[in-house]
């Protein structure tokens, strides 16, 4: 029994102390927010509920800040019809948020996105020093989106070293409620083999220890 507990203790400690394991940090304070033109989806560029509602600007920010909890803003863009001109401002609905801290290319982004499949959205990951990356995101049958970072590490590293926002803007109409249904943001460590290697191994030796207890018997 005891040995059984010792390896638990370590397969716990391994989840708990890991970085691999960390708490997800979600976004707890928006950055900025515009509702896009106006002329498209409903009447004002942000919506949110079972049944698409307008939301007014207080509560569109609230609904991205935290854990998800099925509180939602959807973000409305049209830009198969009338697309982005390079080198022009984003011109469809966006929200921008921040973070407790700064964060790295060892990281990676949770978002959680609770409408339908193949909705889409552009993504900017804002650094230090005001430069972004970008890349259009589109969510496939589950609700979050994993983004790694680790790709970016260059550009990080000449661009003050760590990134501090991300925004988000919709790209379509989607269907019932028009637009990138976003409920949350969330930054946390990309998985390690190491700490996978560690806990795989205390599943092995607990279950090797209780074949030979059981042998003995």
């Amino acid at each position: 029994m005891k040995r059984i507990l010792c390896v638990g203790m370590m397969i716990g400690s391994v989840l708990m102390t890991h970085p691999s394991y960390a708490a997800t940090m979600y976004a707890d304070h928006v950055t900025g927010s515009f509702r896009g033109d106006t002329t498209i989806g409903f009447s004002t560029g942000f919506y949110g509920g079972t049944f698409p509602v307008t939301l007014t600007d207080p509560q569109a920010r609230a609904a991205v800040l935290g854990a998800p909890d099925n509180n939602f803003v959807s973000l409305p863009g049209n830009e198969a019809v009338s697309p982005t001109a390079v080198g022009s401002p984003f011109k469809w609905a966006y929200v921008e948020v921040g973070f407790a801290g700064n964060f790295g290319t060892n990281m990676q982004l949770v978002i959680t996105e609770l409408g339908d499949n193949a909705e889409s959205a552009q993504l900017f990951i804002w650094t230090l020093d005001g430069g972004n990356v970008q890349r259009t995101i589109t969510r496939g049958a589950a609700d979050t989106v994993l983004i790694d970072l680790s790709s970016y590490a260059g550009f990080v590293s000449a661009h003050g070293g760590a990134f501090n926002r991300v925004g988000i803007g919709g790209l379509d109409l989607g269907v019932d409620s028009p637009g990138f249904d976003l409920d949350a943001i969330g930054v946390t460590n990309v998985p390690e083999p190491s700490a996978l290697i560690l806990v795989g191994s205390g599943l092995v030796g607990l279950g090797w220890w209780r074949r030979m207890s059981g042998a003995r018997r």
